[in-house]
């Protein structure tokens, strides 16, 4: 699994995490930590201090139904998510079968 800031941001920071499908939720959310994005969804900035913990459970959502869906899924993207608070929406999603 890819995640980043994306758009613009993804080839101007050159700032993208990777982790594979079946990972932890901790691996999942030290790969989070470790971006730009991780630093802007924990930022004092946000009005909810929550961001950061609803990205990571979307993303662990996200790879167990990947995980579980197995070699019939080929890959899911979705794009933007948008991250409000602790409420998470994916505004657009391919999902292409294997």
């Amino acid at each position: 699994m890819v995640f980043g800031l994306g758009g613009v941001y993804t080839e101007a920071l050159s700032d993208i995490a990777m982790v594979p499908v079946d990972a932890g939720r901790e691996e999942i959310r030290a790969a989070v930590a470790g971006t730009k994005l991780g630093a802007v969804l924990r930022s004092p900035r946000r009005k909810s201090q929550h961001a950061f913990d609803a990205f990571v459970d979307v993303v662990v959502k996200l790879a167990a139904f990947a995980w579980s869906a197995g070699p019939r899924l080929e890959a899911v993207d979705i794009n933007p998510l948008i991250v409000r608070g602790d409420e998470v929406t994916g505004v657009d999603a391919l999902v292409v079968a294997g």
